[in-house]
């Protein structure tokens, strides 16, 4: 959490509390300060709440999915969102500034850079000659007693260097899946925590697992990515290490698509975050969102992983493994390197720790990994908690509609049509709903709309005109009719393309990326993982947080300093400057 006097430099506005009034700074000047006291300064709620939301959508999946309980969801009590919890890049504290005061360290080579994180090496700030931060990196640390190395790191490192720590923790398991293998400093820093296991002496079992999708640079080649990961091992070592992979289905695609960094059921970095140094660490950085939980949801997120390697380990044969690339698996043990899947985690043998007193609802689906086909559990999850909303709802959304076909400008798929309908029931019921997307065009990192495209190909015009049309051709029971109810979404629908400054572009021309997976109800519950709420038909898994204590940090420093640069660009609701949906 933030301290107060952060607090006080970001909640200046009502505007980032209710996310419903004019943009202002959210600087204050010295006469702010005089007429803001601090008794003015909001303060986060002293209790959880009445946890209606959790409530609603624990009881869905009991009467809908209770075979699946401990596999794709599962509800858990007396977990911990301490104080480094929220995990959002670039950083809170880059919000409102322009994009040149973003540290974005160069590249560099030689003996006076680290050759793995190629970073340049510092003693003080003077020494980051090429621009970052000088700060000691914890993930450049490869044995117990080892000091670390101080680096000139960008706006985002604090990312990898938050994954090293969760996976040295590691005293029986760790678990880390994604959609593609770990790059750049996230493979550094995985690595790193790789061979600090092994000279620790401890048994632990890592293991790693990813998407495989028919498109380019997307066939994963588990040995090689084994290979990478282990470089630093020796044989004598006792960690096993896995990389496994798999594509459940080519039509309709699907491939894992989840993001966890877990460790012994003890702690686990979940959310929207992929491992890749260009997106996420240098130029143009793609907003993004994680959170760290410490209690027994961890233990749900290494059981879901269960189910991926389970997938992999029955379907992986010759033919996929080595002549399609869609499903395979290697080993590490002893120094050597096989073709082997490795055992499930024992929930036996996973923490049972306790630390505080936050509900967390596990939520998750396994797509087409399972061979019934209804381990959707989170579809059905994210409707309920909608259905539960009594004042808002706040979006932060790569996209809404589906990948758009380039040139012909059709979609690829269905838009929401189930998340639109419960939008409208919402808003009739007097719901506020925001929600910010990415710009249509928005790539990350100086790259191409074909490896770091963040946009589905539609506005934000798009998405509320399509969500309008939609409601209106199936109004919501007590719905007004006619003109008053595009008057109705006029008011309540608030949609905006992201904006983190008074910039509307990068520099270069680029539209802002957003990768965010945010979902929040009423300010007292949020859910953050690495689901879309398009529809995509991957494999799933996040988190549902259901304490106000948590959620207020997450309006004041995530949520509303977004809606507060975004707005000016909104498309409709009624602090739009014009509402295209009328």
């Amino acid at each position: 959490m933030q301290s107060v006097s952060m607090q006080r430099a970001l909640l200046r506005c009502t505007a980032l509390i209710v996310c419903a009034l004019p943009a202002c700074s959210s600087t204050p000047t010295q006469t702010e300060e005089m007429t803001q006291p601090d008794m003015a300064t909001p303060q986060p709620p002293p209790s959880p709440g009445d946890g209606h939301v959790i409530d609603a959508v624990n009881a869905a999946l009991s009467s809908t999915a209770m075979p699946l309980k401990g596999r794709t969801w599962n509800l858990s009590s007396n977990n911990l969102l301490s104080e480094d919890w929220l995990l959002q890049t670039p950083t809170a504290e880059t919000w409102g500034q322009p994009y040149v005061q973003l540290p974005i360290p160069s590249a560099c080579s030689g003996t006076s850079c680290d050759a793995d994180f190629k970073l340049r090496l510092c003693s003080t700030q003077t020494d980051c000659i090429g621009g970052g931060t000088c700060t000691a990196v914890a993930a450049t640390v490869t044995a117990p007693g080892d000091t670390a190395k101080k680096l000139c790191v960008g706006h985002s490192d604090v990312l990898p260097d938050a994954m090293y720590k969760v996976l040295v923790s590691a005293e029986r398991y760790a678990d880390v899946t994604s959609l593609l293998p770990p790059d750049g400093r996230f493979e550094a820093a995985m690595r790193n925590a790789v061979t600090f296991l092994g000279k620790t002496g401890r048994s632990v079992q890592i293991r790693f697992i990813f998407g495989n999708y028919p498109y380019t640079g997307g066939t994963v080649d588990t040995k090689a990515v084994l290979t990478r990961l282990t470089r630093d091992l020796q044989s004598g070592h006792k960690v096993q290490v896995y990389v496994g992979s798999y594509r459940s289905s080519n039509l309709p695609p699907s491939w894992n698509h989840s993001k966890i960094v877990a460790a012994d059921g003890k702690v686990a970095i979940v959310g929207g975050h992929n491992l890749w140094d260009e997106h996420y660490l240098g130029k143009n950085p793609v907003r993004d969102l994680s959170i760290r939980v410490r209690g027994p949801a961890v233990v749900d997120s290494h059981l879901f992983a269960n189910e991926q390697w389970r997938y992999t380990c029955s379907t992986m044969n010759f033919t996929y493994c080595f002549v399609t690339g869609s499903v395979c698996s290697h080993g590490w043990t002893s120094g050597a390197i096989n073709n082997i899947c490795p055992p499930q985690v024992d929930k036996s043998q996973l923490a049972t720790d306790t630390p505080g007193d936050t509900r967390v609802l596990g939520m998750g689906r396994l797509a087409y990994i399972d061979s019934a086909n209804l381990s959707n559990s989170s579809d059905s999850a994210f409707l309920a908690m909608l259905a539960s909303a009594r004042s808002s709802i706040k979006i932060s959304q790569q996209d809404i509609g589906p990948p758009r076909v380039p040139l012909l400008g059709i979609p690829a798929g269905n838009w929401p049509e189930p998340l639109f309908r419960e939008l409208g029931a919402a808003m009739v019921r007097g719901v506020d709903v925001y929600i910010v997307v990415s710009n249509k065009d928005s790539v990350a990192g100086g790259l191409t709309a074909t490896t770091a495209g963040y946009s589905n190909g539609w506005t934000a015009d798009d998405v509320a005109t399509r969500i309008r049309d939609s409601i209106l051709a199936s109004p919501p029971q007590g719905a007004p009719s006619g003109q008053a109810l595009r008057d109705l979404l006029c008011q309540k629908l608030h949609i905006a393309p992201l904006r983190f400054s008074s910039e509307d572009t990068f520099p270069d021309g680029t539209p802002l990326p957003n990768h965010a997976k945010f979902v929040m109800i009423d300010d007292q519950a949020f859910y953050v993982g690495s689901q879309n709420q398009y529809d995509a038909g991957l494999t799933e898994f996040g988190y549902l947080v259901d304490d106000a204590r948590a959620a207020f940090p997450m309006v004041q420093t995530y949520f509303g300093p977004m809606w507060q640069r975004s707005v000016r660009r909104a498309v409709s609701g009624s602090d739009a400057p014009t509402c295209v949906i009328r």
